[in-house]
């Protein structure tokens, strides 16, 4: 094993965690994808196989990866990891053009992809980048591995969702996930004993974030090639925890095959992504499903702030708050903004999250909007949620999402995309949302009827998406 230079500046050092549970837990189950499956010490072979394949890459190169779900996505992932390269995950759902431009911008050198995504690969315009199905050609002999992780380096560069625009690139340290994973276990009281269920896109930082989690604490993952409820539910009896978006837990109790004992069996359900509609938090606490509530971010490895399945259960009242922060960073309001500082952030400063917040008087924090997302009409503050969980109170209204409409009097009006069982006029939904207390300026000026609402590849409401669908209506 190479070992990093000893004195070399601006180093803080950890053992390798896959190297560290090969040694201390090699039989344990490190990871199920389908019909395979590999223990820790398999695991780390497997890696060290991998990045022996890389030795024609420099190792302080980019390397992209395009793919779906699968245990070759996650060797390659790791295998960038062990070679000391930095890691830029990509999102399949995206188009060429887009694509074409992520990787322009992240300056890989190299793309190692799905064939399944063939089709995909061969409409992105490759300028200085070699592209190569899941691994490049295999070399005569592997390289000597590193055995420590530097905590500085930059583990990955992922883009953001783009919900409210244009992904941005977001570099994640080792330390961001290192301390993440530490403050998040310590929360949850993870053990070497859990699995996590992993069926977010590991291109998502709420996927990312387990991997490391598995590895930091020696727990098992089970990886789903994409989320599917009824694979879901045939897994969930298998694991101890799994990481949802709301939209993606209200289709599994929506499903037919939906079984709520395994559910709950479990010792964690963690959502997070978005804000959960307050009749699908009820449903969980009804159905006694241990759901934990949080808030997160990219640019923070994943969770800042969370309520624990225990804390909801003896306090339900506090559901529609996302707890305390985690131990590893610090949450403070100025002028109404979340600002956030802490390990589990790149940069000694305050961050500005672009999230409208309070805490209550128990020091439990509640997220209310993103501030880019607030509608300013005629000088007056509307907060699209408030309008959006009175829309959902509506019989005939199963999902709802409220945004800006540019007005030419007001700067600004009121928009609202619906899911409805039936149909509904500008004025039925005016006339309700008034005789739920909401005031007039704040009345939907235009509205559209849809069978499902646009989301992104992690399950989150497409707000752009929503506001195009909204300007084509008028």
């Amino acid at each position: 094993m190479q070992k990093l230079a000893e004195g070399s500046e601006n180093q803080v050092v950890v053992p390798d965690w896959l190297n560290y549970q090969a040694r201390y837990s090699s039989d344990r189950l490190a990871l199920g994808c389908g019909d395979r499956a590999w223990s820790f010490a398999q695991l780390e072979l497997a890696v060290n196989q991998t990045s022996a394949s890389f030795q024609q890459i420099h190792p302080n190169a980019k390397i992209a990866l395009l793919s779906k779900n699968c245990g070759e996505m996650l060797l390659n992932l790791l295998a960038i990891a062990r070679y000391g390269s930095t890691a830029i995950l990509l999102n399949s759902r995206l188009s060429p053009i887009e694509l074409t431009a992520q990787i322009a911008h992240s300056g890989a050198s190299c793309l190692l992809y799905d064939p399944a995504l063939s089709a995909l690969v061969e409409q992105i315009d490759f300028a200085n980048c070699q592209a190569f199905s899941h691994s490049p050609p295999q070399p005569r002999a592997a390289p000597e591995q590193l055995a420590q992780i530097d905590l500085n380096r930059v583990q990955g560069i992922m883009f953001s969702s783009g919900t409210t625009g244009q992904p941005k690139p977001i570099p994640l340290t080792f330390g961001q996930h290192y301390h993440s994973a530490l403050a998040l276990g310590m929360r949850l009281g993870f053990t070497s004993s859990d699995r996590i269920l992993i069926c977010l896109p590991l291109f998502h930082v709420g996927g990312l974030a387990q991997v490391w989690r598995s590895l930091i604490w020696g727990m098992g993952m089970v990886l789903l090639p994409s989320f599917q409820p009824q694979l879901v539910q045939a897994a969930i009896a298998q694991v101890t925890h799994i990481s949802l978006v709301p939209t993606m837990l209200a289709r599994i109790l929506a499903h037919p095959g939906f079984d709520p004992l395994p559910w709950q069996r479990l010792r964690c359900i963690l959502l997070g992504g978005a804000a959960p509609p307050p009749e699908l938090v009820q449903t969980c606490l009804e159905l006694k499903l241990p759901i934990a509530l949080s808030y997160g971010m990219t640019e923070a490895a994943s969770t800042v702030s969370l309520i624990t399945p225990l804390e909801l259960a003896q306090s339900p009242h506090l559901s529609n708050s996302v707890g305390q922060p985690l131990i590893c960073n610090q949450v403070k309001i100025a002028e109404g903004e979340i600002w956030l500082q802490g390990s589990n952030l790149n940069g000694s400063g305050w961050y500005a999250s672009g999230d409208l917040g309070y805490f209550d008087p128990q020091n439990y924090l509640h997220v209310l909007q993103r501030s880019t997302d607030l509608i300013i009409s005629g000088g007056e503050n509307i907060y699209p949620r408030e309008i959006e969980l009175i829309l959902l109170t509506h019989a005939a209204i199963a999902d709802a999402c409220v945004v800006a409409q540019t007005d030419p009097v007001w700067g600004q009006s009121v928009g609202a995309v619906m899911v409805c069982a039936e149909a509904l006029s500008l004025e039925q939904v005016q006339d309700y949302c008034l005789s739920q207390g909401l005031a007039k300026f704040k009345l939907p000026k235009v509205i559209k009827c849809l069978e499902q609402l646009p989301q992104t590849a992690t399950g989150k409401i497409d707000r752009t998406a929503v506001q195009k669908i909204l300007a084509q209506a008028q």
